[in-house]
């Protein structure tokens, strides 16, 4: 078991710490734990995936997780997912191919300024995508 002291965005706006506590063979569990919300537990097939199950549970209680995996501009590749079990993930440029220099960790800090909620993230991650064709096609 691993775990990770992280940072969450109180609806107020203060930064209070929570835990995340990472264990698992084939699926990956994840428990989070804070004072005022309490605790929380998924089990999915990588640490991205079980983020965004997380990530849904805390919205609805106005909180936001802050780390790299809540960015608007962070999203894994399925290599990234399958290989590295969702551990890291892409900073992506609109219209631009993500490279190896853009990969982070999905658990480092991350501003708050750069959080999104989960449907906006996927959003701009299907942005993103389609950017990218526009961008090859354009290229001839």
């Amino acid at each position: 078991m691993t775990q990770h002291n992280v940072q969450v965005l109180s609806p107020n706006g203060d930064m209070q710490p929570a835990s995340l506590d990472i264990t698992g063979e084939d699926d990956l569990a994840l428990i989070f734990r804070h004072d005022t919300l309490g605790y929380f537990e998924t089990s999915e097939p990588d640490l991205f995936e079980a983020m965004i199950k997380l990530r849904l549970w805390l919205e609805p209680h106005g909180y936001r997780l802050l780390c790299n995996g809540a960015r608007l501009d962070v999203y894994p590749s399925r290599m990234s997912r399958d290989m590295g079990r969702g551990f890291s993930a892409y900073k992506i440029i609109p219209g631009r191919q993500a490279q190896m220099s853009d990969l982070v960790r999905i658990l480092d800090p991350a501003p708050a300024d750069a959080i999104a909620s989960v449907s906006e993230q996927m959003a701009f991650y299907q942005n993103w995508i389609k950017s990218i064709a526009t961008a090859a096609q354009a290229r001839g």
